[in-house]
Protein backbone atom coordinates (compact mmCIF):
# COMPACT_ATOMS: atom_id res chain seq x y z
CA UNK A 1 0.00 0.00 0.00
CA UNK A 2 2.85 2.39 0.89
CA UNK A 3 4.60 1.73 -2.42
CA UNK A 4 1.35 2.40 -4.30
CA UNK A 5 0.91 5.76 -2.52
CA UNK A 6 4.51 6.84 -3.19
CA UNK A 7 4.20 5.82 -6.83
CA UNK A 8 0.94 7.77 -7.11
CA UNK A 9 2.48 10.87 -5.51
CA UNK A 10 5.45 10.83 -7.91
CA UNK A 11 3.10 10.44 -10.86
CA UNK A 12 0.96 13.32 -9.55
CA UNK A 13 3.99 15.60 -9.25
CA UNK A 14 5.18 14.76 -12.76
CA UNK A 15 1.73 15.37 -14.23
CA UNK A 16 1.48 18.62 -12.29
CA UNK A 17 4.73 19.94 -13.71
CA UNK A 18 3.57 18.99 -17.17
CA UNK A 19 0.21 20.70 -16.58
CA UNK A 20 1.83 23.90 -15.31
CA UNK A 21 4.11 24.05 -18.35
CA UNK A 22 1.34 23.40 -20.89
CA UNK A 23 -1.66 25.32 -19.51
CA UNK A 24 -1.84 29.09 -19.76
CA UNK A 25 -5.06 31.04 -19.59
CA UNK A 26 -6.19 34.58 -19.14
CA UNK A 27 -8.06 35.00 -15.79
CA UNK A 28 -10.56 37.09 -17.71
CA UNK A 29 -11.02 34.50 -20.48
CA UNK A 30 -14.81 34.60 -20.43
CA UNK A 31 -15.29 33.10 -23.87
CA UNK A 32 -13.11 30.09 -23.06
CA UNK A 33 -15.06 29.49 -19.86
CA UNK A 34 -18.37 29.66 -21.70
CA UNK A 35 -17.22 27.10 -24.23
CA UNK A 36 -16.01 24.71 -21.51
CA UNK A 37 -18.99 25.08 -19.23
CA UNK A 38 -21.67 25.57 -21.82
CA UNK A 39 -23.60 28.31 -20.01
CA UNK A 40 -24.57 31.11 -22.46
CA UNK A 41 -24.67 33.84 -19.78
CA UNK A 42 -21.70 35.92 -18.75
CA UNK A 43 -20.04 34.81 -15.48
CA UNK A 44 -19.40 37.18 -12.66
CA UNK A 45 -15.95 38.79 -12.45
CA UNK A 46 -15.88 38.50 -8.65
CA UNK A 47 -13.03 36.34 -7.49
CA UNK A 48 -10.56 37.35 -10.20
CA UNK A 49 -9.55 40.67 -8.67
CA UNK A 50 -7.25 39.84 -5.72
CA UNK A 51 -5.61 36.43 -5.93
CA UNK A 52 -3.50 35.04 -8.76
CA UNK A 53 -4.70 31.81 -10.40
CA UNK A 54 -3.09 29.44 -12.84
CA UNK A 55 -6.58 28.77 -14.15
CA UNK A 56 -9.88 29.69 -12.54
CA UNK A 57 -13.36 28.67 -13.60
CA UNK A 58 -16.42 30.44 -12.24
CA UNK A 59 -19.88 29.38 -13.27
CA UNK A 60 -22.85 31.58 -12.44
CA UNK A 61 -26.00 32.83 -14.08
CA UNK A 62 -27.46 36.30 -14.04
CA UNK A 63 -30.86 34.80 -13.30
CA UNK A 64 -31.94 31.81 -11.22
CA UNK A 65 -31.92 28.53 -13.07
CA UNK A 66 -32.78 24.93 -12.22
CA UNK A 67 -29.85 23.69 -14.27
CA UNK A 68 -26.80 22.35 -12.48
CA UNK A 69 -23.90 24.78 -12.21
CA UNK A 70 -20.49 23.12 -12.21
CA UNK A 71 -17.34 25.11 -11.51
CA UNK A 72 -15.08 22.52 -13.06
CA UNK A 73 -16.11 19.28 -14.70
CA UNK A 74 -13.17 17.06 -15.56
CA UNK A 75 -13.40 13.71 -17.27
CA UNK A 76 -10.52 11.40 -18.16
CA UNK A 77 -10.75 7.81 -19.33
CA UNK A 78 -9.25 4.98 -21.35
CA UNK A 79 -5.64 5.38 -20.21
CA UNK A 80 -3.80 2.11 -19.72
CA UNK A 81 -1.70 3.55 -16.89
CA UNK A 82 -3.39 6.30 -14.88
CA UNK A 83 -6.65 8.27 -15.16
CA UNK A 84 -6.82 11.43 -13.04
CA UNK A 85 -9.86 13.71 -13.06
CA UNK A 86 -8.31 16.64 -11.19
CA UNK A 87 -4.68 17.24 -10.22
CA UNK A 88 -3.97 20.09 -7.84
CA UNK A 89 -0.39 21.00 -6.91
CA UNK A 90 0.64 24.14 -5.05
CA UNK A 91 4.22 25.10 -4.19
CA UNK A 92 5.96 28.17 -2.88
CA UNK A 93 9.52 29.24 -2.17
CA UNK A 94 8.75 30.73 1.23
CA UNK A 95 8.80 28.27 4.13
CA UNK A 96 6.22 30.39 5.97
CA UNK A 97 3.63 30.28 3.19
CA UNK A 98 0.61 27.96 3.17
CA UNK A 99 0.13 25.75 0.14
CA UNK A 100 -3.13 24.00 -0.77
CA UNK A 101 -3.35 21.45 -3.55
CA UNK A 102 -7.12 21.86 -3.87
CA UNK A 103 -9.44 24.14 -1.89
CA UNK A 104 -13.17 23.56 -2.13
CA UNK A 105 -15.58 26.19 -0.82
CA UNK A 106 -19.36 25.88 -0.96
CA UNK A 107 -21.76 28.38 0.59
CA UNK A 108 -25.20 29.87 0.31
CA UNK A 109 -27.20 26.76 -0.59
CA UNK A 110 -29.48 24.41 1.29
CA UNK A 111 -26.89 21.61 1.22
CA UNK A 112 -23.26 22.64 0.85
CA UNK A 113 -20.52 20.16 -0.01
CA UNK A 114 -16.98 21.52 -0.30
CA UNK A 115 -15.76 18.43 -2.11
CA UNK A 116 -17.23 15.16 -3.24
CA UNK A 117 -15.29 12.28 -4.74
CA UNK A 118 -16.93 9.26 -6.29
CA UNK A 119 -15.47 6.14 -7.89
CA UNK A 120 -17.83 4.18 -10.14
CA UNK A 121 -16.36 1.19 -11.91
CA UNK A 122 -16.59 -2.56 -12.20
CA UNK A 123 -12.84 -2.88 -12.30
CA UNK A 124 -11.36 -5.70 -10.23
CA UNK A 125 -8.43 -3.55 -9.12
CA UNK A 126 -8.14 -1.27 -6.11
CA UNK A 127 -10.79 1.43 -5.76
CA UNK A 128 -10.17 4.49 -3.60
CA UNK A 129 -12.75 7.19 -2.96
CA UNK A 130 -10.00 9.47 -1.69
CA UNK A 131 -6.26 9.05 -1.25
CA UNK A 132 -4.59 11.69 0.90
CA UNK A 133 -0.85 11.66 1.49
CA UNK A 134 1.67 14.02 3.03
CA UNK A 135 5.25 13.49 1.94
CA UNK A 136 8.12 15.49 3.45
CA UNK A 137 11.36 13.65 4.20
CA UNK A 138 14.17 16.06 3.38
CA UNK A 139 13.68 18.56 6.20
CA UNK A 140 12.94 17.72 9.84
CA UNK A 141 9.98 19.84 10.99
CA UNK A 142 8.65 20.43 14.50
CA UNK A 143 5.13 21.03 13.13
CA UNK A 144 2.56 18.24 12.74
CA UNK A 145 1.69 16.68 9.40
CA UNK A 146 -1.90 15.75 8.55
CA UNK A 147 -2.70 13.32 5.78
CA UNK A 148 -6.40 14.05 6.35
CA UNK A 149 -7.65 16.93 8.50
CA UNK A 150 -11.35 17.41 9.11
CA UNK A 151 -12.84 20.39 10.96
CA UNK A 152 -16.47 21.38 11.44
CA UNK A 153 -17.38 24.73 12.99
CA UNK A 154 -21.09 25.44 12.80
CA UNK A 155 -24.26 26.26 14.72
CA UNK A 156 -26.73 23.39 14.67
CA UNK A 157 -28.96 21.40 17.00
CA UNK A 158 -28.04 18.28 15.03
CA UNK A 159 -24.79 16.37 14.66
CA UNK A 160 -21.57 18.05 13.50
CA UNK A 161 -18.93 15.71 12.07
CA UNK A 162 -15.25 16.44 11.68
CA UNK A 163 -14.94 13.39 9.44
CA UNK A 164 -17.82 11.13 8.42
CA UNK A 165 -17.08 7.86 6.65
CA UNK A 166 -19.60 5.34 5.36
CA UNK A 167 -18.84 2.04 3.66
CA UNK A 168 -20.79 -0.92 2.31
CA UNK A 169 -19.91 -4.11 0.48
CA UNK A 170 -22.41 -6.05 -1.61
CA UNK A 171 -19.94 -8.92 -1.69
CA UNK A 172 -18.98 -11.27 1.15
CA UNK A 173 -15.83 -9.43 2.23
CA UNK A 174 -15.54 -7.45 5.48
CA UNK A 175 -16.58 -3.80 5.67
CA UNK A 176 -14.64 -1.20 7.66
CA UNK A 177 -15.98 2.28 8.30
CA UNK A 178 -12.45 3.56 8.68
CA UNK A 179 -9.03 1.94 8.55
CA UNK A 180 -6.07 3.80 10.02
CA UNK A 181 -2.48 2.57 9.97
CA UNK A 182 0.41 4.34 11.74
CA UNK A 183 3.75 3.04 10.45
CA UNK A 184 7.37 3.41 11.49
CA UNK A 185 9.11 2.66 8.21
CA UNK A 186 11.58 5.49 8.63
CA UNK A 187 12.77 4.35 12.07
CA UNK A 188 11.58 7.45 13.92
CA UNK A 189 11.23 7.34 17.71
CA UNK A 190 7.95 9.26 18.01
CA UNK A 191 4.69 7.73 19.23
CA UNK A 192 2.49 5.90 16.73
CA UNK A 193 -1.24 6.24 17.35
CA UNK A 194 -3.76 4.43 15.17
CA UNK A 195 -6.66 6.66 16.21
CA UNK A 196 -6.47 9.74 18.43
CA UNK A 197 -9.84 11.11 19.54
CA UNK A 198 -10.31 14.22 21.66
CA UNK A 199 -13.55 15.80 22.83
CA UNK A 200 -13.71 18.99 24.90
CA UNK A 201 -16.05 21.83 25.79
CA UNK A 202 -17.38 23.77 28.79
CA UNK A 203 -20.60 21.75 29.15
CA UNK A 204 -22.61 18.90 27.76
CA UNK A 205 -21.55 15.31 27.15
CA UNK A 206 -18.10 14.71 25.70
CA UNK A 207 -17.27 11.31 24.18
CA UNK A 208 -13.74 10.63 22.93
CA UNK A 209 -14.79 7.59 20.91
CA UNK A 210 -18.37 6.49 20.30
CA UNK A 211 -18.63 3.04 18.76
CA UNK A 212 -21.92 1.45 17.65
CA UNK A 213 -22.27 -2.07 16.28
CA UNK A 214 -25.50 -4.01 15.80
CA UNK A 215 -27.13 -6.64 13.65
CA UNK A 216 -27.06 -10.42 13.35
CA UNK A 217 -24.03 -12.46 14.35
CA UNK A 218 -21.38 -11.34 16.82
CA UNK A 219 -21.18 -7.61 17.53
CA UNK A 220 -18.13 -5.89 19.02
CA UNK A 221 -18.07 -2.19 19.83
CA UNK A 222 -14.27 -1.97 20.01
CA UNK A 223 -11.55 -4.56 19.41
CA UNK A 224 -8.03 -3.59 20.42
CA UNK A 225 -5.06 -5.89 19.86
CA UNK A 226 -1.45 -5.16 20.77
CA UNK A 227 1.69 -7.31 20.54
CA UNK A 228 5.43 -7.21 20.15
CA UNK A 229 6.30 -4.82 22.97
CA UNK A 230 7.75 -5.16 26.46
CA UNK A 231 4.44 -4.01 27.92
CA UNK A 232 1.29 -4.80 25.94
CA UNK A 233 -1.91 -3.11 27.13
CA UNK A 234 -4.99 -3.55 24.94
CA UNK A 235 -6.90 -0.73 26.65
CA UNK A 236 -6.03 2.09 29.03
CA UNK A 237 -8.63 4.48 30.41
CA UNK A 238 -7.77 7.62 32.39
CA UNK A 239 -10.35 9.92 33.97
CA UNK A 240 -8.99 12.91 35.88
CA UNK A 241 -11.66 13.39 38.52
CA UNK A 242 -12.06 12.88 42.25
CA UNK A 243 -15.84 13.18 42.19
CA UNK A 244 -17.68 10.30 43.89
CA UNK A 245 -19.42 8.01 41.37
CA UNK A 246 -17.33 9.39 38.50
CA UNK A 247 -16.20 6.21 36.74
CA UNK A 248 -12.97 5.51 34.88
CA UNK A 249 -14.80 2.67 33.12
CA UNK A 250 -18.59 2.35 32.87
CA UNK A 251 -20.24 -0.86 31.63
CA UNK A 252 -23.98 -0.46 31.13
CA UNK A 253 -26.49 -3.06 29.93
CA UNK A 254 -29.43 -1.40 28.14
CA UNK A 255 -31.94 -4.24 28.46
CA UNK A 256 -31.97 -4.26 32.30
CA UNK A 257 -30.19 -7.60 32.38
CA UNK A 258 -26.84 -8.66 33.82
CA UNK A 259 -23.87 -6.57 32.69
CA UNK A 260 -21.05 -9.05 32.09
CA UNK A 261 -17.27 -9.03 31.82
CA UNK A 262 -15.33 -12.06 30.61
CA UNK A 263 -11.73 -13.12 31.28
CA UNK A 264 -11.10 -16.19 29.16
CA UNK A 265 -8.68 -17.98 26.88
CA UNK A 266 -9.16 -18.85 23.23
CA UNK A 267 -11.31 -21.96 23.87
CA UNK A 268 -13.84 -19.97 25.89
CA UNK A 269 -12.98 -21.27 29.37
CA UNK A 270 -12.38 -18.67 32.02
CA UNK A 271 -13.74 -16.34 34.64
CA UNK A 272 -16.80 -14.16 34.21
CA UNK A 273 -18.40 -11.37 36.21
CA UNK A 274 -22.09 -10.60 36.07
CA UNK A 275 -23.65 -7.58 37.76
CA UNK A 276 -27.35 -7.03 38.25
CA UNK A 277 -29.20 -4.18 39.94
CA UNK A 278 -32.28 -5.64 41.58
CA UNK A 279 -35.38 -4.03 43.05
CA UNK A 280 -33.50 -3.51 46.33
CA UNK A 281 -30.03 -3.84 47.77
CA UNK A 282 -30.56 -7.44 48.92
CA UNK A 283 -31.45 -8.52 45.36
CA UNK A 284 -28.63 -6.58 43.69
CA UNK A 285 -25.83 -9.00 42.86
CA UNK A 286 -22.20 -9.01 41.80
CA UNK A 287 -21.48 -12.62 40.82
CA UNK A 288 -18.23 -14.38 39.95
CA UNK A 289 -18.52 -17.65 38.07
CA UNK A 290 -16.30 -19.98 36.10
CA UNK A 291 -17.03 -21.50 32.68
CA UNK A 292 -17.58 -24.36 31.86
CA UNK A 293 -19.05 -24.86 35.37
CA UNK A 294 -21.27 -21.77 34.90
CA UNK A 295 -22.35 -21.66 38.57
CA UNK A 296 -21.71 -18.78 40.95
CA UNK A 297 -18.51 -19.16 42.95
CA UNK A 298 -18.93 -15.90 44.83
CA UNK A 299 -21.99 -13.68 45.04
CA UNK A 300 -21.80 -10.23 46.62
CA UNK A 301 -25.06 -8.53 47.54
CA UNK A 302 -25.82 -4.84 47.70
CA UNK A 303 -26.74 -5.10 51.38
CA UNK A 304 -23.21 -6.20 52.28
CA UNK A 305 -23.85 -9.93 52.45
CA UNK A 306 -21.74 -12.43 50.51
CA UNK A 307 -22.19 -16.09 49.58
CA UNK A 308 -19.15 -18.26 48.89
CA UNK A 309 -19.78 -21.65 47.27
CA UNK A 310 -16.77 -23.31 48.88
CA UNK A 311 -14.20 -23.00 51.67
CA UNK A 312 -12.42 -19.76 52.48
CA UNK A 313 -8.82 -20.14 53.64
CA UNK A 314 -6.04 -17.68 54.46
CA UNK A 315 -2.30 -18.02 53.97
CA UNK A 316 -0.84 -19.42 57.22
CA UNK A 317 2.28 -21.38 56.29
CA UNK A 318 5.10 -21.30 58.86
CA UNK A 319 7.56 -20.40 56.09
CA UNK A 320 5.69 -17.17 55.41
CA UNK A 321 5.84 -15.83 58.97
CA UNK A 322 8.38 -14.27 61.30
CA UNK A 323 8.42 -12.82 64.83
CA UNK A 324 6.13 -15.66 65.95
CA UNK A 325 4.97 -15.28 69.58
CA UNK A 326 2.56 -17.31 71.66
CA UNK A 327 -0.69 -15.62 72.70
CA UNK A 328 -0.82 -15.62 76.52
CA UNK A 329 -3.25 -14.49 79.20
CA UNK A 330 -6.24 -14.05 76.96
CA UNK A 331 -8.93 -15.41 79.26
CA UNK A 332 -9.13 -12.27 81.36
CA UNK A 333 -9.17 -10.11 78.23
CA UNK A 334 -12.05 -12.14 76.81
CA UNK A 335 -14.12 -11.04 79.80
CA UNK A 336 -13.90 -7.44 78.53
CA UNK A 337 -15.49 -8.34 75.16
CA UNK A 338 -19.21 -8.57 74.64
CA UNK A 339 -21.06 -10.65 72.13
CA UNK A 340 -24.06 -8.53 71.13
CA UNK A 341 -27.27 -8.55 69.12
CA UNK A 342 -27.70 -5.52 66.84
CA UNK A 343 -29.30 -4.07 63.70
CA UNK A 344 -27.55 -2.02 61.03
CA UNK A 345 -28.46 1.67 60.89
CA UNK A 346 -27.98 1.72 57.10
CA UNK A 347 -31.26 0.52 55.62
CA UNK A 348 -29.42 -0.80 52.57
CA UNK A 349 -27.82 -3.42 54.82
CA UNK A 350 -29.59 -6.60 55.88
CA UNK A 351 -32.24 -5.52 58.41
CA UNK A 352 -32.40 -8.89 60.19
CA UNK A 353 -31.11 -9.06 63.77
CA UNK A 354 -27.35 -9.62 63.67
CA UNK A 355 -24.80 -11.16 66.07
CA UNK A 356 -21.28 -9.80 66.43
CA UNK A 357 -18.83 -7.67 68.41
CA UNK A 358 -18.21 -3.98 69.00
CA UNK A 359 -14.93 -3.03 67.34
CA UNK A 360 -14.01 -0.37 69.91
CA UNK A 361 -14.34 -2.90 72.78
CA UNK A 362 -12.10 -5.42 71.04
CA UNK A 363 -9.56 -2.72 70.18
CA UNK A 364 -8.95 -2.05 73.90
CA UNK A 365 -7.70 -5.59 74.52
CA UNK A 366 -6.79 -6.92 71.04
CA UNK A 367 -5.88 -3.96 68.77
CA UNK A 368 -4.30 -6.43 66.32
CA UNK A 369 -7.81 -7.50 65.28
CA UNK A 370 -8.96 -4.00 64.30
CA UNK A 371 -8.58 -2.01 61.07
CA UNK A 372 -9.56 1.67 60.79
CA UNK A 373 -10.40 3.23 57.43
CA UNK A 374 -9.74 6.79 56.27
CA UNK A 375 -13.11 7.94 57.63
CA UNK A 376 -12.41 6.50 61.09
CA UNK A 377 -14.79 3.54 60.81
CA UNK A 378 -13.46 0.34 62.40
CA UNK A 379 -13.72 -3.28 61.27
CA UNK A 380 -12.95 -6.60 63.00
CA UNK A 381 -10.94 -9.53 61.64
CA UNK A 382 -13.53 -12.07 62.77
CA UNK A 383 -11.60 -15.05 61.35
CA UNK A 384 -8.48 -14.12 63.32
CA UNK A 385 -10.57 -14.02 66.50
CA UNK A 386 -10.56 -17.83 66.34
CA UNK A 387 -6.90 -17.91 67.43
CA UNK A 388 -7.78 -15.86 70.51
CA UNK A 389 -10.73 -18.09 71.32
CA UNK A 390 -8.58 -21.23 70.96
CA UNK A 391 -6.03 -19.92 73.45
CA UNK A 392 -8.78 -18.80 75.79
CA UNK A 393 -10.31 -22.27 75.60
CA UNK A 394 -6.93 -23.83 76.37
CA UNK A 395 -6.46 -21.55 79.38
CA UNK A 396 -9.98 -22.37 80.53
CA UNK A 397 -9.24 -26.05 80.10
CA UNK A 398 -6.10 -25.77 82.26
CA UNK A 399 -8.13 -24.13 85.00
CA UNK A 400 -10.71 -26.88 84.76
CA UNK A 401 -7.97 -29.49 84.98
CA UNK A 402 -6.54 -27.78 88.08
CA UNK A 403 -9.97 -27.69 89.67
CA UNK A 404 -10.56 -31.34 88.84
CA UNK A 405 -7.20 -32.27 90.39
CA UNK A 406 -8.00 -30.27 93.50
CA UNK A 407 -11.42 -31.85 93.69
CA UNK A 408 -9.89 -35.30 93.32
CA UNK A 409 -7.47 -34.57 96.15
CA UNK A 410 -10.28 -33.28 98.38
CA UNK A 411 -12.32 -36.38 97.62
CA UNK A 412 -9.33 -38.56 98.50
CA UNK A 413 -8.71 -36.72 101.77
CA UNK A 414 -12.39 -36.89 102.70
CA UNK A 415 -12.52 -40.59 101.96
CA UNK A 416 -9.43 -41.26 104.02
CA UNK A 417 -10.85 -39.20 106.88
CA UNK A 418 -14.13 -41.13 106.84
CA UNK A 419 -12.32 -44.44 106.79
CA UNK A 420 -10.19 -43.41 109.75
CA UNK A 421 -13.18 -42.32 111.79
CA UNK A 422 -14.93 -45.62 111.00
CA UNK A 423 -11.99 -47.65 112.29
CA UNK A 424 -11.66 -45.55 115.48
CA UNK A 425 -15.34 -45.99 116.30
CA UNK A 426 -14.91 -49.74 116.40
Amino acid sequence: MKKILFSLIITLLNLSLSAQNSISSDPNGIDAIQKIVGIPTSPSQHGFLSSVYSTQFITTGNTSTERSLIGVSSLVKNSTSLNMAILGVSSGSSTSSTNYGIVGLAKGGGDNIAGQFAVETNSLGYQYGLISSVYSSNELSTYPRYALYGTTSTRTTNNAYGVYVSSDNIGSGPVEGGHFVALNLGGGSGNRIGVSAEASGPSGLKIGINSLSNGGGDNFGVISEVSGGTNNVAGKFIANSHVINNFQLLLEEKEDDYARISFRNTNGDGWHQAVYRGMNAANSQFNFYYVPNASDVLSLRGNGNAILAGTLTQSSDFRLKKNIEHINSVLNKINHIRGVYFNWKDENHNQKKQIGFIAQEIEKVFPELIETDTRGFKSVAYANMSAVLVEALKEQNLKIQDLERELSEIKSLLKNSLNSESRNSK
